[in-house]
């Protein structure tokens, strides 16, 4: 009997495991374990079985001298999992973190993805001397001890962070990789930038989310920006390879991780796109991206246990039934893009709280913050794109000045060809406040232009976007808007010089 190097070839196990009780007191594989005894010679056995199929890599086997932390957990549908951390006797109260790590990423998995723990029991087995990080074998998960074990005498914050992080990973590739997996190892961003992303939005709702996008963006740029600028530059999805350690590296973990980021983002769009162009028409419809969704859900008031981009629709028409019939079509599309709902609260505390920006924006003013909006519009294609370079260039422009920023945006208007991105902007003030917006803004508006964006969208043109509303529409685009303002006003007496540039 063999088995192909690919993770797509899948098998039951059922094991049985014996030897000297005296040596080997713990016995452990995947699964469940449905049976064991003991010998006249002083040996014992166990039997376990794992019920789903899973490819070779996933196999464990354990035995050895160990104790154990014991907890349990119920899950989504009433189930008790019994839950054990296994590690030499001299470990075992260094092991309550990772125990509770454990616990909040079950809880969190099955509230954020609904996805419910399969097994009766799940083991962690952590010694000094295993030679990797940490190994996510189906039910038995196998790590080093780095991070399993903390305690307050002589860990860090980051050491408690990264125990944290780590087994919420492990845990989190139950789905991601170990009952959803990949054809063959070209695919490995699939499952391993995909569970960098769940454990990096755990990890978010746990610590903060700007701490967090912060460290995995220093840890981006540090490690995976030269990476793919040296010699061994290569795709989240490889072709080939010479030599199969190259394909683990932080470009098939933090860079697939961005780019299924990016996915999720696309996706609401997407959503948006398909409701437009089927002629579906809410009252309201707004896209925000994930800093604004959980910027808003704070300012609400609730910490809503959201990840990505949250839609909110609102419905009005000349009868409920025409009401319920659009707020249907409009929940199955969003259903079918993989949304969740959330029932009217969200709505509602949008609602409660639109008219309370510009009120902020002072207040915010007078404690050294500064908060300025932007929009743009381009066709659906090209949103993504538009998204990112803008983000980027506001980021660059106000970290060089010391100030780095939040920034948020959402999808305010929609029509069959395109969307409007709507920007806000929160960062420190500097000593010129003017000129810190004003570089920021230009840098923008550079990066609009260079995406295909228009320089405004439906409001705001004036004096701020001349130079960029002549260079999308070119000079017979000003000479046609000329036409138009002698035509009405031929005294040139409304607002000279704000629509279009006066002739130098």
């Amino acid at each position: 009997t063999f088995f192909p190097d690919r993770p797509d070839v899948l098998s039951t196990y059922t094991v049985r495991m014996a030897g000297p009780k005296a040596a080997f007191p713990v016995l452990l594989s995947n699964g469940n374990r449905v049976a064991g005894g003991e010998g006249s010679d002083g040996t014992h056995w166990a039997e376990w079985h794992d019920p789903w199929p899973k490819p070779s890599y996933l196999f464990a086997l354990v035995a050895g001298d160990l104790v154990a932390r014991r907890d349990s957990v119920t899950t989504m549908t009433g189930r008790e999992v019994a839950l054990a951390i296994w590690v030499r006797a001299g470990d075992l109260d260094r092991t309550q973190h990772a125990m509770d790590s454990l616990k909040a990423s079950m809880t969190w998995d099955e509230e954020v993805f609904g996805r419910e723990y399969d097994l009766d029991c799940y083991n962690i087995v952590a010694v000094s001397d295993f030679n990797m990080g940490a190994m996510e074998n189906k039910g038995l998960n196998v790590f080093n001890t780095k991070y399993v074990l903390a305690d307050t005498a002589t860990a860090t914050d980051g050491d408690y962070d990264g125990v944290e992080g780590v087994i919420a990973h492990e845990y989190f590739h139950n789905w991601s990789g170990n009952r959803v997996t990949c054809r063959d190892w070209f695919q490995l961003s699939l499952k391993e930038g995909f569970t960098v992303l769940r454990d990096q939005l755990f990890s978010q709702d746990m610590q903060g989310e700007a701490v967090k996008r912060i460290e995995d963006v220093r840890l981006l740029r540090s490690v995976q920006f030269p990476e793919d600028s040296g010699p061994l530059a290569h795709p989240i999805r490889p072709d080939s390879f010479r030599e199969i350690s190259n394909f683990y590296t932080s470009t098939i973990y933090n860079k697939g991780a961005e780019v299924i980021r990016m996915m999720r983002t696309m996706a609401g769009a997407e959503a948006f796109r398909e409701l437009t162009q089927a002629g579906i028409r809410p009252t309201v419809l707004r896209l925000s991206d994930e800093s604004e969704t959980r910027v808003n859900a704070v300012m609400g008031g609730h910490l809503l246990r959201m990840t990505g981009a949250l839609a909110v629709a609102t419905f009005e028409a000349s009868t409920p039934d025409d009401a319920e019939r659009t707020k249907s079509e409009t929940e199955a599309i969003f259903v079918r893009h993989g949304a969740k709902t959330r029932g009217e609260d969200p709505a509602r505390s949008w609602e409660r709280g639109r008219f309370s920006a510009p009120v902020l924006r002072d207040a915010l003013l007078d404690i050294g913050v500064l908060a300025e909006t932007l929009e743009t519009a381009t066709v659906w294609s090209s949103l993504p794109r538009l998204k990112d370079a803008v983000t980027r260039a506001i980021e660059a422009s106000l970290g060089a000045r010391g100030t780095a920023p939040i920034v948020m945006c959402h999808i305010s208007h929609v029509y069959p060809a395109g969307a409007s991105l709507y920007f806000t902007v929160v960062a420190a003030l500097t000593d010129d406040p003017l000129a810190q917006w004003a570089d920021a803004k230009a840098a923008a508006s550079r990066a609009i232009a260079a995406a295909g964006g228009t320089a405004t969208h439906h409001h705001a043109v004036g004096r701020d976007h001349l130079e960029g509303l002549a260079a999308e529409i070119g000079a017979l685009g000003i000479e046609l808007l000329r036409g138009v303002k002698r035509t009405l006003d031929p005294q040139g007496i409304m607002n000279p010089g704000v629509l279009v540039p006066d002739r130098t």
